[in-house]
């Protein structure tokens, strides 16, 4: 593949008819909406940076897995030690690992680059690539990598069709191109999710924040209840509950995307630590009550 990681990708979008896997370009239409802040040239300096960090972690993973079962064939022997010399030494089981002979029995028994999945490797490289942005980032940089790969193998596949007088079989490349458009689904998908994380911490942050704003009107609030009767204070805590909570919905209902029922699954539990019965404890309401007593229309 060419240095461009997305040439063959532009490629493939730029086609008025694509034969097969319809699914990249809305797999594509997605990763470009969770990259939609990144400059075209700066997603392929972005792929340079997400490829190499997976490559590292990778080699840093089969290098840890080698030294690891050199150190145990050296202390507890075995099978591997019919491939090496009698009386190896750590240093060259070590090389053995690195460089195991071809067998028709056994195979090598440490991981190659192909036994990692690369979404799983990158998901566990997690923090080190900083905020919650800069990680569904390069879930969408991988999954435009992974696409542009099944768009390489694609065009190969024509050439080959073209080029000979029978009807090329497709099927023999399809499944190991679609496991390509597959991986890139898999990433935008978890991209997206780790979005919508992000957007929830940050709403029930939101709802701490104003929670603290309201504890010490809540505690005024508890005092002039316990200095009324006891159905006078009963309706007075949940009248003041009432409007705080119409207060937030007006502010927050399109963060929830107009869904009471889930402004109502965050806030039931602030009222309980805002506002006081009359006994001193904290109020209880249902979901039920705020989404559709509280919030009706």
């Amino acid at each position: 593949m060419s240095g461009n990681y997305f040439e063959n990708l532009d490629l493939f979008l730029s086609q008025h008819r694509v034969i097969g896997f319809k699914k990249i370009k809305y797999i594509h239409w997605m990763a470009d909406s969770i990259l939609k802040d990144i400059p075209l040239v700066e997603r392929a300096k972005l792929a340079e940076t997400v490829q190499r960090r997976i490559d590292e972690e990778i080699e840093f993973l089969i290098e840890e897995e080698i030294h690891c079962r050199a150190k145990n064939i050296c202390e507890r022997g075995g099978w591997e030690l019919n491939y090496a010399p009698p009386n190896s030494s750590y240093e060259e089981i070590v090389y053995l690992l690195k460089n195991w002979p071809d067998s028709k029995h056994d195979q090598c028994p440490v991981s190659n680059v192909e036994d990692f999945d690369r979404i799983d490797v990158l998901l566990d490289l997690g923090d080190s690539f900083g905020s919650y942005e800069d990680i569904a980032n390069a879930l969408a940089i991988n999954a435009l990598i992974d696409l542009d790969t099944a768009a390489y193998w694609i065009f190969q596949d024509q050439k080959k069709s073209t080029q000979n007088s029978l009807v090329y079989d497709y099927q023999r490349q399809l499944s190991f191109i679609a496991d390509f458009v597959i991986d890139a689904m898999e990433a935008v998908v978890l991209a997206k999710k780790i979005l919508l994380d992000k957007q929830i911490i940050d709403i029930r942050s939101e709802a701490e924040v104003s929670f603290k704003n309201y504890q010490k009107e809540a505690k005024r609030n508890a005092a002039r209840m316990n200095a009324s009767d006891g159905g006078k204070k009963k309706n007075e805590g949940f009248r003041q509950a009432e409007v705080f909570i119409r207060q937030r919905w007006r502010s927050e209902r399109q963060e929830y995307g107009n869904n009471k029922s889930a402004f109502a699954r965050v806030y039931v539990h602030i009222v309980a630590n805002s506002f006081v019965d009359t006994k001193g404890d904290p109020l209880k309401v249902t979901e039920q009550t705020i989404s559709r007593k509280w919030l009706r229309d």
